[in-house]
């Protein structure tokens, strides 16, 4: 944090953490019809991403436990470490 090229990586990295969660994770149905099924959804949402902000949404705890399982991979073949900001979020 705090170099030039700090932004840059960081985006490099959540894309790449994105990318990992996306493949495991559906994420919460949103409306419309599914043709195959007939259940209605529009998309699925997975993650929602601003600058090296993140917020993931699941409807199961078990999505939610595979996201995890790649957040914290991802933390700790980047060096990066998981703490807690306030007890309000999570920290990278």
């Amino acid at each position: 944090m705090g170099g030039v090229c700090s932004p840059d990586k960081a985006k490099l990295v959540i894309d790449c953490m994105l990318r990992a969660i996306r493949a495991l994770c559906r994420g919460v149905r949103l409306w419309g019809t599914d043709a195959l099924s007939d259940e209605e959804y529009w998309a699925w949402v997975t993650a929602l991403a601003f600058a090296d902000d993140v917020a993931c949404t699941f409807e199961s705890v078990s999505e939610l436990r595979a996201c995890w399982t790649v957040i914290v991979t991802w933390t700790l073949a980047s060096g990066s470490k998981i703490g807690h900001k306030l007890l309000k979020k999570t920290v990278v």
